[in-house]
């Protein structure tokens, strides 16, 4: 399956909670004022490859490391499953762990 194709069926698998919980681990990346402006995970994906956070070239590389400790701290592993065979196996991003440990933690508060 193509890497965009997979990023649609994750967008539409996400309810707003989701998006909610998504946006929030973006923090980091993606400002607050740009953050107001997205309406939907695709925005969100758009967004993070804009910031060379994730990378989605089709034929090339997908990049997804972000994506996939995002969606594991969210107890999504159905969209970690969709990820995982469209990326190579154990790669992350250019960072070791591309998700600030505060951000994590606090995720839990």
């Amino acid at each position: 399956m193509e890497s965009r194709n997979v990023l649609i069926e994750i967008h539409n698998e996400m309810g707003k909670d989701d998006l909610k919980m998504f946006s929030y681990l973006t923090k980091d990346y993606i400002s607050n004022r740009e953050r107001k402006k997205i309406d939907s995970a695709l925005d969100l994906f758009a967004a993070l490859e804009k910031k060379s956070v994730i990378t989605c070239v089709e034929g090339k590389e997908f990049r997804v490391g972000f994506l996939i400790e995002c969606f594991t701290l969210m107890s999504r592993m159905n969209l970690v499953r969709k990820l995982r065979p469209q990326s190579i196996l154990g790669q992350q991003s250019t960072m070791e762990s591309v998700l600030n440990e505060k951000r994590q933690f606090a995720y839990f508060l």
